[in-house]
């Protein structure tokens, strides 16, 4: 695990904005989930002026038990045949990027960008599958669920194709549980493409670094230098720039 130069997502997302845009000359949009709490939400790097911006690959930047969590954020929308109960930017259509993330899970090209991440990083990748039936109202713009949605934590094993299932929480959706029953990306793959055909059900994939923010207690363990947003860019983020990149504007 490395250390986190920051304190808070917001802190991280600013400082990736900053990074990004002097790499690409493009300038991606810092959108927090609750306007109310800045500093204490989590936040987004969205590749468009646009909101909301459910149809986009985006850098999120969240908590988790103490931790930062960054990385890669797609989300799958409600199908067209449930459109008359949702707002229409809520509709999965051919321009989300969730569908170019299926095809290239399906030929290799998410899991060469996530063990290029884990080598550089010198840490296993988590891959977080959260959903359920969303309801038709939102919170500022984002989807919104009848209760916390099940998620699925997967961690990646090196120099392998094998997931480790490592949290679950929830499993009230039948929908969604046969994701506790994936152990390598095959598996994964399978389920997402069934759940992609279900019109009800709002999915979100995170592909995530795990970052130290207690610095005492990992020097004592002896884990990785300070990352700054220098090296949380260059060793992991930029990995999925593919998947933000065709929507910049």
């Amino acid at each position: 695990m490395n250390i986190c130069a920051y304190n808070r997502p917001r802190e991280l997302c600013y400082a990736v904005q900053k990074m990004s845009g002097e790499v690409f000359n493009q300038k991606l949009t810092p959108r927090p989930w609750n306007r109310t709490d800045p500093d204490s939400t989590s936040w987004w790097l969205v590749p468009s002026t646009e909101w909301p911006a459910f149809k986009y690959g985006k850098y999120y930047f969240t908590w988790d038990s103490g931790d930062i969590l960054c990385g890669l954020y797609i989300e799958k929308g409600i199908g067209q045949e449930a459109r008359e109960f949702y707002p229409p930017a809520w509709m999965l259509d051919q321009f989300w990027i969730w569908h170019k993330m299926i095809q290239d899970l399906r030929v290799g090209k998410v899991q060469y960008a996530i063990a290029e991440a884990s080598k550089k990083c010198f840490a296993p990748v988590e891959i977080i599958v959260d959903g359920g039936p969303a309801r038709p109202k939102d919170f500022d713009g984002h989807a919104a669920f009848d209760s916390r949605p099940d998620a699925y934590t997967f961690r990646t094993i090196k120099n392998t194709e094998n997931l480790e299932l490592i949290n679950v929480s929830g499993q009230r959706y039948t929908e969604l549980k046969e994701l506790g029953l994936a152990n390598n990306f095959n598996d994964l793959i399978n389920t997402l493409e069934k759940l992609t055909h279900m019109p009800f059900i709002w999915v979100d994939v995170f592909i995530a670094l795990r970052l130290k923010i207690e610095v005492n207690d990992v020097k004592k363990q002896g884990i990785q230098s300070e990352w700054g947003a220098k090296e949380i860019w260059n060793n992991f983020l930029y990995c999925y720039w593919s998947w933000i990149k065709e929507a910049v504007k």
